[in-house]
């Protein structure tokens, strides 16, 4: 089974890319860490995470997601090569298909912790794609 879920906060807004196939939005999600050393000091290690969202999460995404937001994302990991200035890159994306948002940029809950799945029918918590927002 290839599933991430990842709960953190936006670094930036969102980037929107349009291709002959369709249109893809793209943003970065930091999670957080915490742990003690052996010292007994608290330490924190941030991961800065590519995420994807294709579909109808696209036009949720654009909506809702602001440089700060605190997101839940569930999807698929995968990893492409790109030839860059310096050769070579390798990425690795978490392409989504369930996304919930925590709260806004101010930090504040937000009105209902509905949830939008990318192309498939609701189940449990999550909201369908149709439902009308806000959060």
């Amino acid at each position: 089974m290839n599933k991430a879920i990842l709960t953190g906060f936006t670094g930036r807004d969102i980037e929107t890319l349009t291709f002959d196939n369709g249109t893809i939005a793209k943003v970065s999600l930091a999670t957080n860490e915490h742990y003690k050393d052996a010292d007994g000091n608290k330490k924190t290690i941030t991961m800065w995470h590519n995420l994807v969202f294709k579909g109808k999460l696209v036009q949720v995404a654009e909506k809702y997601i602001r440089k700060g937001n605190q997101i839940t994302v569930i999807g698929k990991i995968r990893y492409r090569e790109y030839d860059g200035e310096n050769g070579k890159h390798k990425i690795t994306e978490i392409h989504v298909e369930d996304m919930e948002l925590l709260s806004n940029k101010n930090g504040q809950q937000t009105q209902s912790s509905n949830a939008v799945r990318s192309d498939q029918p609701s189940s449990g918590t999550m909201a369908s794609p149709d439902d009308d927002f806000p959060f």
